[in-house]
């Protein structure tokens, strides 16, 4: 039974810049309450603002499920994707998150999703801006779109499921202890109890669905957790509780018969509208230094800065190469888990690939966000985009600049194509002892294998 209803409903309004904060305001344009009997299901429909981009212009139905909350806490091979550079801990912070989706979708280009998280706790917590999370608008591996079974013309559902949508998404490093340590307020958001931000992402160019129908939208399970800075400046890492519809931790986007399922474009930008708006204003000069190495939009600074990086990221792979050459021990281990010759050869490929491919490299200095190194399209060599954090991190040594060149270097397609299943080194010690397969294709623990410190043999 579907029923008209005038009165108000407390809704996030969304300002120029596409977040949303408490305290909620009354929606006005609301247009009926779907009542099956069991659960309630608002419909309602707002614009977006301009200031997203420019498919945000038109008008978009959004679905948001009153349900119940259930735990987020994924299972453990979903788990197993990522793992924290610090342990998750009962410190009495309690988080939800609320999706919500376009009604229908008919073009992988216009395609975004708005997320809401909300301070259920009773106390005042900081959270850090993980570009892997919720609460940026980085184009990383946040979503995962999840076929669900059709019915057919006898009204049964179908046992057989599709495939996920193909996901090409951004690749960041970023280190939770280095952006917490900034203390920079643009890196984190402070939620007060029962105080709310609510952030829209743009996913344009980043999914190609196989078919028509109905997708479960699900957090990837690192963006179920959250890095909260705590008094004494330690780091949290708290699970968050989703609000459920019918689909359990998830809100359900719909590809009606006909529509686009295939991105035209592709993923063409970062999401940041600070970093994507200073790229269309600069000039891409390139000056060629360091054997054929070219930079743009840097400062003769950061070139030489650059230079000297570069040099020692190659020292470091060639000595990668030199080590699987010999008998592989504790340093192997300690970073990509138990001896096994398939895992082996993988990681021996990554290292020679990229010795002939580094000096390719282009780097870009525009990126402005302090508390990220650096990041990557893994489809579009050779270009590496660095960060604020780079400039601020030692030549040698953990989290490097040259162990920075090696991760991203990594993230290539043509080079390994690896992801980040684990960041920091207490993450990367963790992920090869739990899942060695994913550690062999985990670029920080390719980075800290280079690194090499504390050394090991």
């Amino acid at each position: 039974m579907c029923r008209i209803t005038s009165r108000p409903r407390l809704l996030p309004a969304i300002d120029r810049s596409g977040l949303a904060r408490v305290p909620f305001q009354p929606y006005s344009s609301l247009k009926g309450e779907v009542d099956d009997g069991q659960t309630s299901s608002l419909v309602f429909c707002y614009l977006f603002s301009p200031g997203c981009s420019a498919m945000l212009y038109s008008t978009l139905v959004l679905a948001l499920f009153s349900a119940s909350l259930s735990a987020a806490v994924p299972s453990g091979h979903e788990h197993a994707r990522f793992h924290k550079d610090h342990h998750v801990r009962d410190v009495g912070h309690s988080l939800t998150i609320q999706l919500k989706a376009q009604d229908d979708v008919k073009d992988p280009d216009d395609l975004t999703i708005a997320t809401t998280i909300i301070n259920k706790g009773s106390k005042t917590v900081k959270i850090l801006n993980d570009p892997n999370g919720p609460l940026s608008q980085w184009k990383t591996h946040t979503f995962d779109f999840v076929p669900l079974p059709s019915a057919g013309p006898d009204g049964v559902k179908s046992k057989t499921v599709g495939q996920l949508a193909d996901v090409n998404a951004i690749r960041v490093k970023y280190n939770p202890s280095a952006a917490a340590a900034l203390d920079d307020p643009s890196t984190y958001t402070v939620l007060q109890p029962g105080e709310n931000k609510t952030v829209v992402h743009d996913l344009s160019g980043m999914y190609n669905f196989h078919s028509s129908g109905s997708y479960a939208i699900k957090l990837t399970s690192p963006a179920q957790y959250f890095d909260v800075i705590e008094d004494d400046g330690s780091i949290s890492s708290v699970p968050a509780t989703l609000t459920t519809g019918e689909v359990e931790n998830a809100s359900i986007l719909n590809i009606p018969v006909g529509a686009l399922l295939t991105s035209k474009k592709g993923l063409i930008n970062t999401g940041i509208a600070s970093i994507d708006n200073l790229a269309l204003l600069r000039s891409n000069r390139m000056i060629r230094r360091a054997k054929g190495a070219k930079f743009n939009n840097c400062s003769n600074e950061q070139r030489e800065s650059l230079i000297e990086g570069v040099k020692a990221a190659k020292e470091y792979n060639k000595n990668a190469v030199d080590y699987f050459n010999g008998t592989l021990g504790a340093r192997y281990t300690n970073w990509f888990g138990a001896l096994a010759d398939n895992r082996t050869e993988i990681v021996k490929g990554h290292f020679t690939n990229l010795t002939d491919k580094i000096e390719q490299f282009e780097f870009d200095c525009s990126c402005d966000k302090p508390d990220t190194f650096a990041y990557v399209y893994p489809t579009r060599f050779p270009t590496v985009y660095l960060c604020g954090a780079f400039w601020k991190a030692p030549t040698n040594g953990t989290d490097s600049k040259a162990g920075t060149i090696v991760h991203e270097g990594t993230h290539f397609v043509n080079i390994g194509n690896t992801d980040d299943y684990a960041y920091g080194q207490s993450g990367a010690k963790n992920l090869s002892s739990s899942d060695p397969d994913r550690a062999v294709m985990n670029a920080d623990s390719h980075e800290y294998f280079v690194e090499n410190y504390p050394h090991l043999d």
